[in-house]
């Protein structure tokens, strides 16, 4: 047996038994989109249906093992759509509880970022605990912010921290644009949005040369 779904929520995809034919989840998933392949009566039996509020559509595909009658077939088509349907149903439920993990862990961490925004600290020590507010959310184990001259065209590093740059932050000291010429953090600036991808990915993106006097690349980069 195979099962293939559309759901808003998580997404499409499907499974097949162990036992079954990988040719069964192809009709299941061709179901979920054709009415023609739907097959309610020979060796192989395909259905498809809506849910109640029409924002999943579901498909299942059996090799029946004899002639099954209408009735037996009717009977194991509603078991299949009601054990379908709560797994789904099931999985959405998780889906939204983990939606909400995520808003409130968000939510959290900029009430904390707002609270050090107004908290009497250096700026060093304040840029370092913001940093490890991003840490709590995603992996930031490099991480460095830049305070953007736009009439200078220059940065300044406030804050740096890599596993492999043994590069020290000098907030006084200014980079201007002619002396970065290959830099991620200029040319992100000149795109004005935000940016993540491997960092191959993301400097042929943004048409800039790998330039290792900027230090080692990231396997993968995030600019904001």
């Amino acid at each position: 047996m195979a099962v293939s779904w559309r759901d808003w929520a998580v997404g499409s995809d499907g499974a097949v038994s162990p036992e079954g034919n990988p040719s069964l989840r192809k009709r299941a998933e061709a179901a979920l989109s054709d009415p023609d392949a739907e097959s309610a009566a020979g060796p192989v039996l395909v259905h498809a249906w809506e849910n109640g509020d029409g924002t999943a559509r579901m498909a299942v595909a059996a090799a029946m093992p004899a002639a099954v009658d209408a009735a037996a077939t009717k009977s194991w088509l509603d078991l299949a759509r009601i054990l379908v349907g709560a797994t789904l149903d099931a999985t959405r439920a998780q889906a939204r509880i983990v939606s909400l993990e995520k808003s409130k862990r968000l939510q959290q961490a900029l009430y904390e970022i707002a609270d050090l925004a107004s908290a009497d600290l250096e700026m060093p020590e304040m840029l370092r605990r913001i940093h490890a507010v991003v840490g709590s959310l995603m992996s930031a184990d490099n991480c460095y912010i830049v305070l953007y001259d736009e009439q200078r065209r220059s940065v300044r590093f406030l804050h740096f921290v890599d596993q492999k740059d043994t590069y020290v932050a000098e907030p006084e000291r200014e980079f201007t644009e002619e002396e970065m010429p290959n830099s991620l953090t200029f040319a992100l600036l000149r795109h004005g949005q935000a940016v993540r991808g491997p960092s191959i990915a993301v400097r042929q993106k943004l048409g800039v040369m790998p330039d290792l006097s900027h230090g080692p690349d990231s396997v993968d980069w995030m600019g904001v």
